[in-house]
């Protein structure tokens, strides 16, 4: 069995009457400062908590998809995007980002379109919002978003892909003429994955895109057909 602890007053001490009465005292060792050690502060551990469920319902997301119901998909996603755009350590966002993309795969395609539509972000005209003047959490959910699409797509029928084009139009539109580079390869990747389903049917929506869009998109779609070939050969 388990040996109980001596109680501190039994303990020996480190005293001139211990070594006067020939007893040996264990050397007390300095005590460790705080710049000597990592303290764990309750903001570390709940950062630390957070990967931990994020990684757990990635996980279940992966290899348990079945299980994700309408209600629950919808709540999974909002809180996906929120971790995935929140100030947070890189592990806490690309966990998120990838948990996301991992059910944009594999759970109900309609129910994640429904949800993910939710969030699909529209300019607000009467302020004249664009995605020059976004916010850094608007542009990281508008990214995130256009990056769940695309893997989203390929799993949706032609009819459910034309009905959700038109709300995804002017995120697309937008996303084209961002600085950032991200954004713009985002949403050229998403017009790459309609492309493969619906064909030029996709362009002709997206006509007002400017030559040079043009020339971009269709050097990506390109790209992929060549990708395609391949993979069947």
């Amino acid at each position: 069995g388990c040996v109980a602890p001596r109680p501190l007053t039994q303990l020996p001490t480190n005293t001139k009457d211990s070594a006067a009465i020939g007893t040996t005292s264990p050397t007390i060792s300095k005590p460790v400062t705080s710049d000597e050690t990592e303290v764990q502060s309750p903001g570390t551990t709940a950062a630390a908590s957070r990967c931990l469920y994020l990684q757990g319902v990635r996980a279940l997301i992966k290899y348990v998809p079945q299980y994700f119901q309408k209600d629950h998909v919808e709540v999974v996603i909002d809180k996906l995007l929120h971790y995935s755009t929140c100030s947070g350590s890189y592990e806490q966002v690309h966990t998120a980002e990838r948990a996301l993309e991992n059910m944009a795969e594999t759970v109900d395609p309609l129910q994640c379109m429904e949800a993910l539509s939710k969030h699909v972000w529209k300019p607000d005209t009467s302020a004249a919002e664009s995605s020059a003047n976004m916010s850094s959490e608007n542009v990281a959910a508008v990214l995130i978003t256009l990056r769940a699409l695309s893997k989203l797509i390929c799993r949706l029928s032609k009819d459910s892909i034309r009905k959700a084009l038109p709300g995804l139009k002017p995120m697309i539109f937008e996303s084209l003429s961002s600085r950032q580079v991200d954004m713009r390869k985002a949403a050229v990747f998403l017009i790459v994955e309609m492309h493969a389903s619906l064909g030029d049917d996709v362009l002709s929506e997206l006509e007002s895109m400017s030559p040079a869009q043009q020339k971009l998109v269709s050097i990506y779609i390109g790209r992929r057909s060549k990708e395609a070939k391949k993979g069947e050969a």
